[in-house]
């Protein structure tokens, strides 16, 4: 194991390079480069979590979301609310108008609009939004000022990421933004049709699509530890097929290709469109002087790819390349790679000491990816903010810890409400803070001989995985699994 030397003032950070360490997923597109693991100087930078995350994750709370005698599935119960940005657009409002009029109907006295100075102000921090209309960070009671599913409108400049997931921690939260009036219009009439028409347009059917390209480490662990296992099973892991009824349509290694996953979301692949999809693979970053980036950010590396060389249009599935006869109505989308949901304004990983974090992009954005897929239908995206790691489906000693992710997974097909399904990222989130605030404890209080680099990088990394999902989308949609034919 090669041991990393010290930091010198002056000097550029040093790589961290040990076997040991977390393994980062993410391709430059221009030059085919993988992004850098971590380096000495991000253990100098760790950002602490707020007191919210703390007290969900240090066992004082025994009990999360809302209230016990409340039911979640259940709207006229746990409410529903949407939240705009102060400087929204009203125009917004009334292309959501049959949404919000939908969702009234079902939450009754426990829906809530929140605009103008009630919504999100500049100055807020998510504490002081809370706070103001008569909430606090604790078990959620919808009589008490904010009903337990949130849906944020706007973009990560006008209310952060940061806001969105530390309001997920207790409450059960999405987000809306696209670029255009037709968007929202189409998104809220989807929503409405999937959950009223009596014809569902999909059967009882699961994709997973997951990438191994050659020679490449990160995609070789994502493969052979979840997706393959999701489809075949193992010891440890039951796989998602057969599971409720559901049929599994696997499009893993060679056949995880840009052909294939276009044809899947026109409907012609076996089973045609399925209501939930997991995508495993590379998110490629683009240079901010790159006109392709804002469109590309995020996109998928597929099979297509050959392990190495710059990324082109060919090998990578991006916004445009969902296909104008693909049918997406009711689809929900479990995405895994870098910058999948969005990305942020700034680097966080891989910073030189001295120096300020490094600028991605001219503003924070969502990922133009899940933004289209929504509009043409879909329910929901799950998705990374940020960079992923392998620390998603593995343990600090390398080894597969699938049941996560695949506990969202199977929730999300029992018919749960995709906001409530996706609360045990939250839950792993609050615990990883609190375990990484305790192992910068000890390195401080007993330095660096009991505490290692390698153990306070994937403690690190871990909680950061965790934190940085974020759901796109209304959080109180849901697979109507209950009607659903086999």
């Amino acid at each position: 194991m090669q041991k990393p030397r010290l930091v010198i003032p002056g000097e550029p950070a040093a790589a961290l390079q040990s076997n040991d360490f977390p393994i980062p997923f993410g391709i430059e597109a221009e030059s085919g480069d993988s992004f850098p693991g971590l380096t000495t100087a991000d253990l100098k930078r760790i950002d602490k979590d707020r007191g919210e995350v703390a007290k969900r994750g240090d066992g004082q709370e025994t009990s999360f979301g809302a209230i016990a005698d409340v039911d979640p599935n259940n709207l006229d119960e746990a409410g529903w609310c949407v939240v705009f940005a102060r400087d929204a657009d009203p125009a917004i409002k009334e292309a959501l108008k049959p949404l919000l009029a939908y969702r009234e109907a079902e939450a009754k006295q426990l829906f809530k609009v929140f605009e103008g100075n009630d919504g999100v102000l500049p100055t807020d921090d998510v504490r002081k939004w809370v706070e103001r209309h008569g909430a606090s960070f604790s078990v959620v009671d919808p009589q008490m000022g904010i009903p337990v599913y949130v849906l944020l409108v706007g973009s990560p400049e006008q209310i952060t990421f940061e806001f969105q997931y530390t309001l997920d921690l207790y409450w059960n939260v999405g987000r809306l933004h696209f670029e255009t009036l037709d968007e929202y219009r189409a998104y809220a009439e989807n929503v409405i049709e999937y959950e009223t028409t009596k014809t569902l347009p999909h059967k009882k059917r699961a994709a997973v699509f997951c990438v191994k390209n050659d020679g490449d480490r990160p995609t070789g662990l994502l493969h052979d530890q979840v997706a393959s296992p999701l489809i075949t099973g193992t010891a440890t892991v039951r796989p998602l097929a057969g599971y409720k009824g559901f049929q599994t349509t696997p499009l893993l290694a060679e056949s995880a290709t840009k052909d294939r996953l276009s044809s899947l979301l026109s409907g012609r692949e076996a089973g045609g469109v399925p209501a939930f999809l997991f995508t495993g693979s590379h998110g490629v970053r683009f240079k901010m002087e790159n006109p392709a980036q804002l469109e590309n950010q995020g996109a998928l590396l597929c099979q297509d790819w050959p392990g190495y060389g710059p990324t082109l249009p060919e090998h990578l599935f991006a916004a445009a390349d969902i296909p104008n006869d693909a049918r997406l109505l009711g689809l929900i989308h479990f995405l895994f790679a870098c910058y999948g949901g969005g990305c942020p304004k700034e680097d966080n990983f891989g910073l030189v000491t001295g120096a300020p974090p490094k600028q991605l992009v001219k503003s924070a954005v969502v990922a133009r990816l899940p933004q289209r897929l929504l509009a043409k239908g879909a329910l929901a995206s799950l998705a990374h903010v940020d960079r992923a790691w392998a620390y998603s489906f593995q343990n600090s000693r390398s080894s597969p810890q699938v049941q996560e992710m695949r506990n969202v997974m199977v929730q999300i097909l029992q018919g749960r409400r995709i906001g409530q399904a996706t609360d045990a990222f939250n839950q792993r989130w609050a615990i990883l803070s609190a375990e990484l605030q305790e192992t910068l404890s000890d390195r401080e209080s007993m330095g660096q001989q009991v505490v290692s680099d390698s153990s306070l990088a994937n403690r690190y990394v871990a909680r950061n995985d965790a934190r940085n999902y974020i759901l796109l989308g209304d959080p109180a949609v849901r697979l109507r699994t209950d009607v659903m034919t086999d």
